[in-house]
C-alpha cells in the first residue's frame, strides 16, 4: 500500500497542492499554500486540527506559509508541520555542472524543453542553492552571489524561521550515521572530446582549498576552466541524491561510471534543520545527525537507512511519518 493511501486508510484527508509556476518565488507559491489552507479550513467537515507539508521545496513553501500567518495574526489551525527532504539549509548542485549549463546553453536542445541554465537562473534556484553562480565565468563568493537567497534567508529570519504553533516533523532522504558516497573529491567524474567541437571535463568538488580546478570546456573557440575556493565537497556527503552527473554526462554524450551518476544534492544536515548558518555553512556535513534532536529546529526527524534519490518514498521514512501521524 502507498503511502497516500496508507494515510487515506487511516481516515486522513489528503489535499495536494499544485503550483503554476513551480520555479519562480517561494513567496509567491507560500501565497498559494495559504489560500489552499484557507480553503480547507471553511470547506473541511468538523474541526479536527491540520497536518501542513511538503516534499523538497514544497517543505520550504508551507514551511514560509506557516510561519507568514503566525506573523499576520492568521489561524492556520494546523498541529503539525512536515517536510520531506527539504533543504532548509539550501541545496547543492556541482557548481562544475551549473558552468557547463551556462557554457553549453547555445547548444541546440530539445522542443520544449526547458533548458537546465534557464533552471539554474529561476528564482527557486537562487533561494534554495547553498552555492549559486550568475555565469560561466563566476569565481567570486558563492554562498552570497545570489541577492535573492540572502533576501529569503532575511525573511526567514524576520519571520522565526520556522512556525512556531505547529509540532514540527522532517525526514531525509540521507542517512543520519555519517555515511556518505564514495565520491572522491576532487577527482574527474568525465571528460569528453569532440575535436574541434566541443570538449567538456567535471571533476567532483574539492573540499575547501584555494583556486582548486573543478573542470574546463571548450566549443567554437571559447576556453573556461573552472576553479573554486573555500567551497566544502559536498558531492559525496550523506544526503537526498540526484544523477546531476549522469544527466549531464548522457547529454554530452560522455561516459561516466555508474557509481558517479548520482551525487548528494540536499545533505542530511540540511534536510533536518541542523542549527548552523545556512549562508557560512559552519557545519561539518559528515556530522551524525541521527542522535542531535536538540540541535535541530524540528522537534522529530528521522533519516533514511541508505542514501537515497531525493524525494524517494522509502519504508523506513513511511513507517516513521504514519506512526506519529496516525491515530
Amino acid at each position: 500500500m502507498g503511502f497516500l493511501e496508507q494515510l487515506l486508510t487511516a481516515g486522513i484527508d489528503v489535499v495536494l497542492v499544485g503550483f503554476e509556476e513551480r520555479h519562480t518565488f517561494i513567496q509567491a507559491n507560500a501565497g498559494v499554500v495559504i489560500s489552499a489552507i484557507h480553503r480547507v479550513i471553511q470547506e473541511r467537515q468538523g474541526g479536527e486540527p491540520l497536518i501542513v507539508g511538503g516534499v523538497s521545496m514544497g517543505g520550504i513553501i508551507t514551511r514560509y506559509a506557516l510561519a507568514e500567518m503566525e506573523d499576520q495574526r492568521q489561524d492556520h489551525q494546523t498541529a503539525t508541520y512536515l517536510s520531506w527532504d527539504s533543504p532548509h539549509n539550501g541545496a547543492w548542485i556541482p557548481l562544475i555542472l551549473q558552468q557547463m549549463a551556462y557554457f553549453f546553453e547555445a547548444l541546440p536542445a530539445k522542443p520544449g524543453k526547458v533548458k537546465e541554465a534557464e533552471l539554474i537562473r529561476s528564482p527557486a534556484a537562487q533561494q534554495l542553492l547553498y552555492a549559486w553562480i550568475p555565469d560561466a565565468k563566476y569565481e567570486g563568493p558563492v554562498a552570497t552571489s545570489s541577492e535573492l537567497r540572502t533576501q529569503f534567508l532575511a525573511e526567514l529570519r524576520d519571520l522565526g524561521q520556522f512556525p512556531q504553533r505547529p509540532r514540527k516533523l522532517g525526514v531525509a532522504n540521507g542517512t543520519g550515521n555519517g555515511t556518505g558516497r564514495d565520491l572522491p573529491a576532487g577527482a574527474e567524474v568525465f571528460k569528453r572530446q569532440v575535436p574541434l567541437i566541443v570538449y567538456a571535463q567535471a571533476n567532483f568538488q574539492p573540499d575547501g582549498g584555494t583556486r582548486k580546478p573543478i573542470g574546463e570546456m571548450r566549443a567554437v573557440g571559447q576556453v573556461r576552466r573552472g576553479f573554486t575556493s573555500y567551497v566544502p565537497g559536498l558531492d559525496g556527503t550523506p544526503g537526498g541524491t540526484l544523477g546531476s552527473f549522469g544527466k549531464i554526462a548522457g547529454a554530452l554524450g560522455a561516459d561516466i561510471p555508474e557509481k558517479y551518476k548520482f551525487s548528494c544534492f540536499v545533505p542530511s544536515v540540511s534536510a533536518v534543520a541542523l542549527d548552523y548558518d545556512p549562508a557560512k555553512w559552519d557545519v561539518d556535513p559528515y556530522e551524525k545527525v541521527e542522535a542531535a534532536d536538540e540541535k535541530s529546529a524540528l522537534d522529530e526527524f528521522k533519516c533514511d537507512s541508505e542514501n537515497t534519490e531525493h524525494s524517494q518514498v522509502t519504508k523506513p521514512l513511511v513507517d516513521w511519518i504514519v506512526e506519529r501521524i496516525v491515530r
